[in-house]
Protein backbone atom coordinates (compact mmCIF):
# COMPACT_ATOMS: atom_id res chain seq x y z
CA UNK A 1 0.00 0.00 0.00
CA UNK A 2 1.45 3.60 -0.74
CA UNK A 3 1.67 5.95 1.62
CA UNK A 4 1.36 9.37 1.01
CA UNK A 5 1.77 11.84 4.06
CA UNK A 6 -0.32 15.11 4.13
CA UNK A 7 1.12 17.07 6.98
CA UNK A 8 -1.94 19.34 7.27
CA UNK A 9 -0.94 21.69 10.01
CA UNK A 10 -3.96 24.18 9.26
CA UNK A 11 -3.96 27.01 11.77
CA UNK A 12 -7.75 27.45 10.89
CA UNK A 13 -8.89 30.77 10.62
CA UNK A 14 -11.99 29.78 9.02
CA UNK A 15 -15.73 31.24 9.60
CA UNK A 16 -18.13 29.84 13.02
CA UNK A 17 -21.34 28.58 12.72
CA UNK A 18 -23.01 27.55 15.98
CA UNK A 19 -24.97 23.90 15.85
CA UNK A 20 -27.53 22.99 18.94
CA UNK A 21 -25.89 21.75 21.84
CA UNK A 22 -21.84 21.41 22.20
CA UNK A 23 -19.73 22.67 20.00
CA UNK A 24 -15.81 22.23 18.89
CA UNK A 25 -14.13 20.23 15.89
CA UNK A 26 -14.10 21.28 11.66
CA UNK A 27 -16.81 19.80 9.31
CA UNK A 28 -15.44 19.03 5.72
CA UNK A 29 -18.34 19.09 3.24
CA UNK A 30 -16.27 17.54 -0.01
CA UNK A 31 -13.46 15.48 -0.71
CA UNK A 32 -11.94 14.76 -4.17
CA UNK A 33 -9.58 12.91 -5.48
CA UNK A 34 -6.06 13.25 -6.91
CA UNK A 35 -7.85 13.85 -10.42
CA UNK A 36 -10.54 16.06 -8.75
CA UNK A 37 -13.32 13.39 -8.82
CA UNK A 38 -15.52 13.76 -5.87
CA UNK A 39 -14.95 11.20 -3.05
CA UNK A 40 -18.71 9.83 -1.58
CA UNK A 41 -17.79 9.96 2.40
CA UNK A 42 -20.17 7.23 1.82
CA UNK A 43 -18.58 4.77 0.09
CA UNK A 44 -17.08 1.59 1.47
CA UNK A 45 -13.84 2.00 -0.43
CA UNK A 46 -12.76 5.15 1.85
CA UNK A 47 -12.07 4.96 5.37
CA UNK A 48 -11.10 7.67 8.00
CA UNK A 49 -9.74 6.94 11.18
CA UNK A 50 -9.15 9.86 14.06
CA UNK A 51 -5.56 9.84 15.62
CA UNK A 52 -4.53 10.39 18.71
CA UNK A 53 -0.82 12.10 18.36
CA UNK A 54 1.76 13.31 20.89
CA UNK A 55 3.56 16.13 20.88
CA UNK A 56 5.71 15.18 18.12
CA UNK A 57 3.01 14.17 16.21
CA UNK A 58 3.74 10.30 16.54
CA UNK A 59 0.39 8.49 16.69
CA UNK A 60 -0.43 6.67 19.67
CA UNK A 61 -4.08 5.16 18.99
CA UNK A 62 -6.39 5.52 16.03
CA UNK A 63 -10.57 5.60 15.98
CA UNK A 64 -12.78 4.56 13.27
CA UNK A 65 -14.74 7.40 11.53
CA UNK A 66 -18.45 6.83 10.78
CA UNK A 67 -18.89 9.42 8.26
CA UNK A 68 -22.29 9.95 6.66
CA UNK A 69 -22.68 12.83 3.95
CA UNK A 70 -20.00 14.74 5.63
CA UNK A 71 -16.80 14.71 7.51
CA UNK A 72 -16.64 15.77 11.25
CA UNK A 73 -13.38 16.23 13.07
CA UNK A 74 -13.48 16.45 16.84
CA UNK A 75 -11.89 18.89 18.81
CA UNK A 76 -8.04 17.36 19.99
CA UNK A 77 -8.47 15.07 22.65
CA UNK A 78 -7.38 15.71 26.05
CA UNK A 79 -4.99 13.48 28.64
CA UNK A 80 -1.64 12.62 29.85
CA UNK A 81 1.09 12.83 26.81
CA UNK A 82 -1.47 13.54 24.30
CA UNK A 83 -1.11 16.79 21.51
CA UNK A 84 -4.14 19.24 22.65
CA UNK A 85 -3.00 21.27 19.83
CA UNK A 86 -3.36 18.69 16.94
CA UNK A 87 -6.30 16.75 15.38
CA UNK A 88 -5.02 14.24 12.53
CA UNK A 89 -6.71 11.75 10.64
CA UNK A 90 -5.49 9.01 8.64
CA UNK A 91 -7.71 8.33 4.88
CA UNK A 92 -7.33 4.90 3.20
CA UNK A 93 -8.57 5.72 -0.24
CA UNK A 94 -7.73 3.36 -3.46
CA UNK A 95 -4.80 1.65 -1.81
CA UNK A 96 -3.31 4.71 -0.61
CA UNK A 97 -2.98 6.38 2.83
CA UNK A 98 -3.11 10.32 3.47
CA UNK A 99 -2.16 11.46 6.74
CA UNK A 100 -3.37 14.90 7.33
CA UNK A 101 -3.30 16.90 10.75
CA UNK A 102 -5.15 20.03 11.49
CA UNK A 103 -3.43 22.37 14.20
CA UNK A 104 -5.63 25.04 16.08
CA UNK A 105 -9.71 24.08 15.30
CA UNK A 106 -12.30 25.19 17.36
CA UNK A 107 -11.99 23.65 20.96
CA UNK A 108 -15.01 22.12 22.62
CA UNK A 109 -17.19 25.24 23.43
CA UNK A 110 -21.54 25.85 24.89
CA UNK A 111 -22.77 27.51 22.29
CA UNK A 112 -22.54 24.79 19.24
CA UNK A 113 -20.28 26.63 17.33
CA UNK A 114 -17.71 24.66 14.58
CA UNK A 115 -15.34 25.67 12.13
CA UNK A 116 -16.04 24.58 8.05
CA UNK A 117 -14.54 24.18 5.11
CA UNK A 118 -16.08 23.03 1.83
CA UNK A 119 -13.67 21.14 -0.03
CA UNK A 120 -10.64 18.74 1.07
CA UNK A 121 -8.40 17.48 -2.31
CA UNK A 122 -5.75 14.74 -1.85
CA UNK A 123 -3.35 15.22 -4.03
CA UNK A 124 0.13 15.85 -2.88
CA UNK A 125 1.86 15.03 -0.03
CA UNK A 126 3.55 16.11 3.02
CA UNK A 127 1.77 19.64 2.99
CA UNK A 128 2.53 21.73 6.08
CA UNK A 129 0.95 24.86 7.24
CA UNK A 130 3.55 26.54 9.04
CA UNK A 131 1.80 29.69 10.77
CA UNK A 132 -0.98 31.68 11.26
CA UNK A 133 -0.95 35.34 11.22
CA UNK A 134 -3.64 36.20 13.57
CA UNK A 135 -4.48 36.46 16.95
CA UNK A 136 -3.35 34.18 19.73
CA UNK A 137 -0.17 33.32 18.24
CA UNK A 138 0.51 36.82 16.97
CA UNK A 139 0.40 39.51 19.51
CA UNK A 140 0.17 43.73 19.45
CA UNK A 141 2.72 44.96 16.52
CA UNK A 142 3.35 41.95 14.70
CA UNK A 143 -0.54 41.33 14.72
CA UNK A 144 -0.65 44.56 12.97
CA UNK A 145 2.10 43.65 10.58
CA UNK A 146 1.05 40.51 9.70
CA UNK A 147 -2.48 41.61 8.53
CA UNK A 148 -2.65 41.46 4.92
CA UNK A 149 -1.08 38.12 5.32
CA UNK A 150 -4.39 37.27 8.10
CA UNK A 151 -6.31 38.54 5.02
CA UNK A 152 -4.79 36.34 2.62
CA UNK A 153 -4.62 33.22 4.41
CA UNK A 154 -8.61 33.41 5.41
CA UNK A 155 -9.35 34.03 2.02
CA UNK A 156 -7.47 31.18 0.63
CA UNK A 157 -8.17 28.23 3.47
CA UNK A 158 -12.28 29.68 3.51
CA UNK A 159 -12.78 26.87 0.66
CA UNK A 160 -10.71 24.10 1.88
CA UNK A 161 -6.86 22.67 0.47
CA UNK A 162 -7.28 22.23 -3.46
CA UNK A 163 -4.11 22.16 -5.94
CA UNK A 164 -5.42 26.15 -6.36
CA UNK A 165 -5.42 27.11 -2.94
CA UNK A 166 -2.03 24.64 -2.36
CA UNK A 167 -0.13 27.01 -4.99
CA UNK A 168 -1.33 30.14 -3.55
CA UNK A 169 -0.67 29.34 0.16
CA UNK A 170 2.59 27.74 -0.56
CA UNK A 171 4.02 31.21 -2.12
CA UNK A 172 2.86 32.84 1.16
CA UNK A 173 5.00 31.01 3.62
CA UNK A 174 1.60 28.72 4.65
CA UNK A 175 2.23 25.15 3.25
CA UNK A 176 5.16 23.52 2.28
CA UNK A 177 5.79 20.27 0.27
CA UNK A 178 8.54 18.52 2.18
CA UNK A 179 8.38 16.54 5.26
CA UNK A 180 12.15 18.02 6.00
CA UNK A 181 10.15 21.23 7.23
CA UNK A 182 7.42 19.44 8.89
CA UNK A 183 8.97 20.79 12.69
CA UNK A 184 10.83 23.70 11.05
CA UNK A 185 9.63 26.91 12.15
CA UNK A 186 11.91 29.65 10.75
CA UNK A 187 10.18 31.62 7.81
CA UNK A 188 10.89 32.52 4.03
CA UNK A 189 13.70 34.78 4.17
CA UNK A 190 11.35 37.44 2.80
CA UNK A 191 9.18 37.79 5.76
CA UNK A 192 11.10 39.18 7.82
CA UNK A 193 11.49 42.07 5.20
CA UNK A 194 8.32 41.71 4.56
CA UNK A 195 6.96 42.53 8.08
CA UNK A 196 9.59 45.61 8.89
CA UNK A 197 8.41 46.71 5.52
CA UNK A 198 4.35 46.97 6.39
CA UNK A 199 5.36 48.37 9.96
CA UNK A 200 7.16 51.40 7.78
CA UNK A 201 4.43 51.41 5.39
CA UNK A 202 1.71 51.79 8.09
CA UNK A 203 3.71 54.03 9.95
CA UNK A 204 4.69 56.63 7.51
CA UNK A 205 1.25 56.51 5.51
CA UNK A 206 -1.06 57.70 8.34
CA UNK A 207 1.37 60.55 8.77
CA UNK A 208 1.12 61.23 5.03
CA UNK A 209 -2.05 61.23 4.89
CA UNK A 210 -2.59 63.38 8.54
CA UNK A 211 -0.29 66.47 6.94
CA UNK A 212 -2.13 68.86 5.46
CA UNK A 213 -0.40 71.56 3.05
CA UNK A 214 0.60 73.67 6.21
CA UNK A 215 2.59 70.52 7.21
CA UNK A 216 5.00 69.92 4.07
CA UNK A 217 7.99 69.16 5.66
CA UNK A 218 6.74 66.46 7.44
CA UNK A 219 4.77 65.49 4.17
CA UNK A 220 7.83 65.45 2.06
CA UNK A 221 9.49 63.10 4.56
CA UNK A 222 6.88 60.61 4.80
CA UNK A 223 6.40 60.47 1.24
CA UNK A 224 10.63 59.79 1.02
CA UNK A 225 10.18 57.42 3.67
CA UNK A 226 7.21 55.48 1.44
CA UNK A 227 9.18 56.06 -1.88
CA UNK A 228 12.33 54.29 -0.10
CA UNK A 229 9.81 51.37 0.85
CA UNK A 230 8.33 50.79 -2.84
CA UNK A 231 11.77 50.83 -4.01
CA UNK A 232 12.66 48.20 -0.87
CA UNK A 233 9.61 46.08 -1.74
CA UNK A 234 10.42 46.38 -5.81
CA UNK A 235 13.94 44.92 -4.79
CA UNK A 236 12.36 41.90 -2.53
CA UNK A 237 10.04 40.83 -5.87
CA UNK A 238 13.19 41.01 -8.47
CA UNK A 239 14.98 38.31 -5.61
CA UNK A 240 11.96 36.48 -4.55
CA UNK A 241 9.00 36.66 -7.57
CA UNK A 242 6.01 38.24 -7.31
CA UNK A 243 3.21 36.72 -5.13
CA UNK A 244 -0.34 38.13 -3.80
CA UNK A 245 0.82 39.50 -0.91
CA UNK A 246 3.36 41.61 -2.69
CA UNK A 247 1.11 42.45 -5.45
CA UNK A 248 -1.46 43.84 -2.76
CA UNK A 249 1.08 45.32 -0.67
CA UNK A 250 2.17 47.61 -3.41
CA UNK A 251 -0.95 48.66 -4.38
CA UNK A 252 -2.00 49.99 -1.04
CA UNK A 253 1.28 52.05 -1.01
CA UNK A 254 0.70 52.75 -4.51
CA UNK A 255 -2.31 54.46 -3.74
CA UNK A 256 -1.47 56.41 -0.73
CA UNK A 257 1.02 58.17 -3.05
CA UNK A 258 -1.30 58.97 -5.87
CA UNK A 259 0.06 56.52 -8.40
CA UNK A 260 -3.46 55.22 -10.04
CA UNK A 261 -2.68 54.41 -13.23
CA UNK A 262 0.31 52.30 -12.10
CA UNK A 263 -1.82 50.43 -9.39
CA UNK A 264 -4.57 49.44 -12.22
CA UNK A 265 -1.16 48.18 -14.74
CA UNK A 266 -0.11 46.28 -11.67
CA UNK A 267 -3.75 44.77 -11.12
CA UNK A 268 -4.32 44.30 -14.73
CA UNK A 269 -0.99 42.29 -14.80
CA UNK A 270 -1.62 40.32 -11.96
CA UNK A 271 -5.37 40.39 -11.36
CA UNK A 272 -6.82 38.28 -8.71
CA UNK A 273 -10.47 38.25 -7.01
CA UNK A 274 -10.37 40.42 -4.05
CA UNK A 275 -13.44 38.98 -2.43
CA UNK A 276 -15.22 39.68 1.00
CA UNK A 277 -11.63 39.67 2.75
CA UNK A 278 -10.31 42.20 0.67
CA UNK A 279 -12.84 43.69 -0.12
CA UNK A 280 -11.58 47.09 0.46
CA UNK A 281 -9.33 46.59 -3.03
CA UNK A 282 -12.08 46.43 -4.86
CA UNK A 283 -13.14 50.12 -3.50
CA UNK A 284 -10.17 50.90 -3.95
CA UNK A 285 -9.41 49.65 -7.81
CA UNK A 286 -12.94 51.25 -9.04
CA UNK A 287 -11.35 54.90 -7.46
CA UNK A 288 -8.31 54.31 -9.91
CA UNK A 289 -10.34 53.42 -12.85
CA UNK A 290 -12.48 56.59 -12.44
CA UNK A 291 -9.85 58.90 -11.72
CA UNK A 292 -8.17 57.42 -15.06
CA UNK A 293 -11.81 58.12 -16.65
CA UNK A 294 -12.18 54.33 -17.30
CA UNK A 295 -15.69 54.23 -15.95
CA UNK A 296 -16.23 50.82 -17.81
CA UNK A 297 -13.81 49.20 -15.87
CA UNK A 298 -14.74 50.86 -12.70
CA UNK A 299 -18.56 49.55 -13.58
CA UNK A 300 -17.06 46.03 -14.23
CA UNK A 301 -15.84 45.60 -10.80
CA UNK A 302 -19.10 47.24 -8.92
CA UNK A 303 -21.09 44.37 -11.35
CA UNK A 304 -18.45 41.58 -9.86
CA UNK A 305 -18.48 42.69 -6.40
CA UNK A 306 -22.13 43.05 -5.63
CA UNK A 307 -22.38 39.49 -7.50
CA UNK A 308 -20.27 38.03 -4.77
CA UNK A 309 -22.69 39.51 -2.09
CA UNK A 310 -25.94 38.06 -3.14
CA UNK A 311 -25.28 34.89 -1.00
CA UNK A 312 -22.91 37.02 1.92
CA UNK A 313 -24.34 40.08 3.00
CA UNK A 314 -27.11 42.23 1.16
CA UNK A 315 -26.29 45.05 2.27
CA UNK A 316 -23.24 45.28 0.51
CA UNK A 317 -24.94 44.14 -2.35
CA UNK A 318 -27.35 47.23 -2.49
CA UNK A 319 -24.47 49.41 -1.38
CA UNK A 320 -22.15 47.96 -5.22
CA UNK A 321 -25.33 48.22 -7.14
CA UNK A 322 -25.70 51.94 -6.07
CA UNK A 323 -22.13 52.75 -6.67
CA UNK A 324 -22.51 51.14 -10.31
CA UNK A 325 -25.79 53.34 -10.78
CA UNK A 326 -24.00 56.24 -9.84
CA UNK A 327 -21.20 56.07 -12.12
CA UNK A 328 -23.60 55.30 -14.68
CA UNK A 329 -25.64 58.43 -14.23
CA UNK A 330 -22.89 60.86 -12.78
CA UNK A 331 -19.97 60.04 -15.31
CA UNK A 332 -21.71 58.55 -18.59
CA UNK A 333 -24.57 60.52 -18.50
CA UNK A 334 -27.57 57.47 -18.26
CA UNK A 335 -30.98 58.51 -16.77
CA UNK A 336 -31.35 54.71 -14.43
CA UNK A 337 -34.25 56.81 -12.92
CA UNK A 338 -36.71 53.75 -13.94
CA UNK A 339 -33.93 51.34 -12.70
CA UNK A 340 -33.87 52.88 -9.17
CA UNK A 341 -37.81 53.00 -9.37
CA UNK A 342 -37.54 49.02 -10.14
CA UNK A 343 -35.56 48.09 -7.26
CA UNK A 344 -36.87 50.44 -4.58
CA UNK A 345 -40.97 48.91 -5.50
CA UNK A 346 -40.00 45.41 -5.69
CA UNK A 347 -37.18 44.83 -3.09
CA UNK A 348 -38.37 43.19 0.19
CA UNK A 349 -35.54 44.06 2.05
CA UNK A 350 -35.40 47.88 1.84
CA UNK A 351 -36.55 47.61 5.55
CA UNK A 352 -33.12 46.35 6.61
CA UNK A 353 -30.82 47.99 4.78
CA UNK A 354 -32.04 51.82 5.05
CA UNK A 355 -28.61 53.24 4.32
CA UNK A 356 -28.34 51.81 1.03
CA UNK A 357 -31.83 52.23 -0.28
CA UNK A 358 -31.54 55.82 1.41
CA UNK A 359 -28.62 56.51 -0.88
CA UNK A 360 -30.75 54.87 -4.15
CA UNK A 361 -33.83 57.41 -3.38
CA UNK A 362 -31.23 60.03 -3.56
CA UNK A 363 -29.70 58.95 -6.29
CA UNK A 364 -33.09 58.77 -8.01
CA UNK A 365 -33.49 62.72 -7.01
CA UNK A 366 -30.48 63.25 -8.43
CA UNK A 367 -31.76 61.51 -11.49
CA UNK A 368 -34.34 63.95 -11.79
CA UNK A 369 -32.42 66.98 -11.29
CA UNK A 370 -29.78 65.94 -13.91
CA UNK A 371 -32.36 64.85 -16.92
CA UNK A 372 -35.81 66.83 -16.22
CA UNK A 373 -36.56 69.25 -13.74
CA UNK A 374 -33.57 70.71 -11.61
CA UNK A 375 -36.04 72.30 -9.42
CA UNK A 376 -38.06 69.04 -8.36
CA UNK A 377 -35.15 67.20 -8.41
CA UNK A 378 -33.98 70.08 -4.95
CA UNK A 379 -37.01 69.93 -3.87
CA UNK A 380 -36.47 66.19 -3.01
CA UNK A 381 -33.06 66.04 -2.05
CA UNK A 382 -33.68 69.03 0.30
CA UNK A 383 -35.83 66.11 2.85
CA UNK A 384 -32.42 64.59 3.54
CA UNK A 385 -30.06 65.72 5.74
CA UNK A 386 -26.90 67.36 3.87
CA UNK A 387 -24.49 64.68 5.32
CA UNK A 388 -26.02 61.69 3.25
CA UNK A 389 -25.99 63.34 0.22
CA UNK A 390 -22.79 62.34 -1.78
CA UNK A 391 -19.96 65.04 -2.43
CA UNK A 392 -19.74 65.12 -5.81
CA UNK A 393 -23.50 66.23 -5.77
CA UNK A 394 -23.23 68.32 -3.09
CA UNK A 395 -20.80 70.41 -5.28
CA UNK A 396 -23.07 70.35 -8.13
CA UNK A 397 -26.01 70.97 -6.26
CA UNK A 398 -25.22 73.34 -3.51
CA UNK A 399 -22.08 75.44 -4.48
CA UNK A 400 -21.92 77.08 -1.09
CA UNK A 401 -21.95 74.40 0.62
CA UNK A 402 -18.40 73.27 2.60
CA UNK A 403 -17.79 69.87 1.99
CA UNK A 404 -14.83 67.37 3.34
CA UNK A 405 -11.84 66.36 1.47
CA UNK A 406 -12.88 63.27 -0.61
CA UNK A 407 -12.05 59.80 0.11
CA UNK A 408 -12.07 56.67 -2.48
CA UNK A 409 -15.81 56.05 -3.75
CA UNK A 410 -16.84 59.26 -2.00
CA UNK A 411 -20.43 59.39 -3.60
Amino acid sequence: MNKIVLLFLIFITLKLQAQPGGGGGLIIYNMYDENLKKISFDNNTIKIELLELDSVMTILNKHRIDNKGELYLPPPLSGYRLNTKTSGILIKYQNKEYRIDFENICRKNGGGFRERIDSLVLFKPYILSKRNYSYPLLKGNDLENYHLMYNLSEKYLRNGITPHTYNKLSALDLIFDSKDFAYNRKSKSWMEAFKNLYKRYRDNSDLYKRYGERHTIQKEKALKILLDVLAELDGIIKKDGINDAFVVFKMELLYVIKSYAEIINLYEQHPFEYDNQLIYLNNLLIDCYIKCKDYNKAIRICEITARNQLNGNKGDYYIYIYYKLFLEIYYQNKNREEEIQHILDNEEYSQYYTSAFRKLKILQSYCIYKFENKIKGIEQMNIYDKEYIPNLILKEIYPSVKVTEETYLDF
